[in-house]
């Protein structure tokens, strides 16, 4: 792994995000890495967008390249930003940062609550689709200290469930106390 690499991967929460992808495609000797969100990227435009790396020749324009492309970005923090805005960053193999527009965000329409009603905030409501409301928060919080980890509880139901926490919020001795009861259901 290079060192922009790690640094992107670091800042994006890789190792511990349950939606943060990382994707190497090779070809012809030449390695590209997409970093993204897995809720809020439109996965047909992905398959079209790495379908079409060994067609577009980088060094000398990439007006050919088959997704509306954004920038070229130098900027960390702008890179991180935006792949929380549900872009995909693309780094080439000569470290440039190419911004890719793959974003999806949910399609149905979000209703206000029936049950329970508030005078203030967001009005939206979740749905019974585990990615469709990561998706919803992450479209509130575009932020890298949103930390969202996956397990899997249940011997028997194997029910996928999801943890959210705002890193720079929450209390340490909660978070281990919520984490060590997931992993104790059977």
């Amino acid at each position: 792994m290079n060192d922009l690499e790690n640094v992107i991967g670091q800042r994006l929460g890789l190792t511990i995000n349950a939606d943060v992808r990382k994707r190497t495609e090779v070809i012809e000797n030449k390695e590209y890495i997409l970093f993204y969100l897995s809720s809020l990227v439109n996965s047909e435009l992905m398959v079209w967008l790495i379908s079409s790396l060994n067609k577009v020749d980088f060094e000398h324009g990439i007006n050919s390249f088959a997704v509306p492309i954004i920038e070229k970005e130098d900027n960390i923090d702008k890179i991180v930003d935006s792949v929380f805005n549900g872009n995909a960053a693309l780094i080439l193999p000569n470290q440039e940062v190419i911004i890719c527009d793959v974003k999806n965000y949910p399609s149905r329409g979000i209703s206000s609550p029936e049950v329970e009603k508030s005078v203030r905030g967001s009005k939206d409501s979740f749905t019974e689709n585990l990615v469709d409301n990561i998706a919803l928060i992450r479209r509130r919080i575009k932020s890298e200290k949103l930390i969202i980890k996956s397990y899997e509880i249940s011997q028997k139901s194997k029910m996928a469930v999801n943890l959210l926490y705002l890193e720079d919020l929450v209390d340490k001795n909660s978070l281990d106390l919520v984490e060590a009861r997931l992993k104790r259901i059977d």
